[in-house]
């Protein structure tokens, strides 16, 4: 329900979706957060705006040591793949968390670049890659019902993230590794930035 809410000035929160959809610090292996947290784009000053969460106990690392926007996962690893079972599926757990103010995202001089800001509208893109059409539907449909139970906005949305979302990913047709980009549209007041993240899944060994 809509009304005036004397502390922000906009619609009152809707609080039983809120309090199922939205964790402020994970259990588990993203403990503190920022372990697991992807920089959602190359540009310091806007990469903070929307972060994928990768619920795993060692993200993929890039060149900076910071969670690489490549996640890889072996089939039937336990650390990454939910199941556990090599099946010809990767079944990775991820959350988009918005306005983190991220000190490990440096700019050319060495200070953090990355600036909170109001927050317009959070969407899911449909996603890329592989699998069929149907499961990419899937994937989509999956990631708008956890994004709809973000605060109403505009808001500031400071480290709030959605509840994880279970994004299978299969092996290519002929048994080699698959992929799926998840993508995500933060628009703020002055840009808009589109936090990418690539799952790829990757045959079990000895296979």
């Amino acid at each position: 329900m809509r009304g005036f809410d004397l502390a922000t000035g906009w619609g009152s929160p809707r609080a039983p979706l809120l309090a199922d959809g939205l964790v402020d610090v994970p259990a588990g292996p993203c403990e503190p957060l920022e372990r697991c947290l992807v920089p959602g784009v190359p540009d310091p000053r806007h990469a903070c705006a929307g972060e994928w969460l990768v619920e795993r106990s060692t993200p993929t690392a890039d060149r900076a040591g910071l969670p690489s926007r490549r996640q890889s996962c072996r089939d039937g690893d336990p650390a990454c793949d939910r199941d556990g079972i090599p099946d010809g599926i990767c079944t990775m757990e991820v959350a988009l968390c918005t306005n983190v103010f991220d000190l490990r995202v440096p700019g050319r001089d060495g200070l953090p670049r990355c600036r909170t800001g109001s927050v317009r509208q959070v969407r899911a893109l449909p996603p890329g890659g592989g699998g069929s059409r149907e499961a990419r539907r899937q994937v989509l449909r999956n990631l708008r019902a956890a994004f709809a139970v973000l605060p109403e906005t505009p808001a500031s949305l400071d480290r709030a993230c959605t509840a994880t979302v279970p994004i299978p990913v299969p092996l290519s047709a002929r048994g080699g590794p698959g992929r799926i980009a998840v993508r995500a549209a933060v628009r703020r007041s002055r840009e808009t930035v589109r936090p990418r993240l690539t799952l790829i899944c990757e045959p079990a060994a000895g296979t």
